[in-house]
């Protein structure tokens, strides 16, 4: 059974990229904002949600802090995602929960590597 990653970006672009890179290897489902990725959580329970900082209706860093917060969530593993690369952000993810920090642009080899030793910790 393959390992579920729950991957939330509002750019088209970046979210097809990433789902492109990912499905190969796990069972991926894509939300635009913080609200989808909450509502994607009541019936898909991932392993990993990539997680972008900055987006409209609900930004990364709220979504965040809901997840962390919610007993059936709170275990999830959080990666974020942000073309702000700005130590202050890394900081405040790290604060709620987040168990690392990917700048865009990013490299897929890298990417996939990430994620692969996050999942299996």
């Amino acid at each position: 059974m393959k390992k579920k990653i729950l991957i939330v970006e509002d750019d088209d672009n970046i979210l097809n990229l990433l789902n492109i890179i990912l499905s190969e290897d796990y069972e991926t489902k894509l939300a635009r904002n913080g609200k989808e990725a909450l509502d994607c959580l009541n019936d898909f329970y991932p392993d990993l949600i990539i997680l972008d900082i900055m987006m409209e209706v609900m930004d990364g860093i709220t979504a965040l802090q809901k997840i962390k917060e919610n007993e059936n969530t709170k275990s999830i593993k959080v990666v974020m995602l942000s073309a702000k690369c700005q130590k202050s952000d890394m900081i405040v993810a790290k604060e709620y929960g987040a168990v690392d920090f990917i700048t865009k642009p990013f490299d897929p080899v890298q990417l996939k590597e990430m994620v692969k030793d996050l999942i299996l910790k």
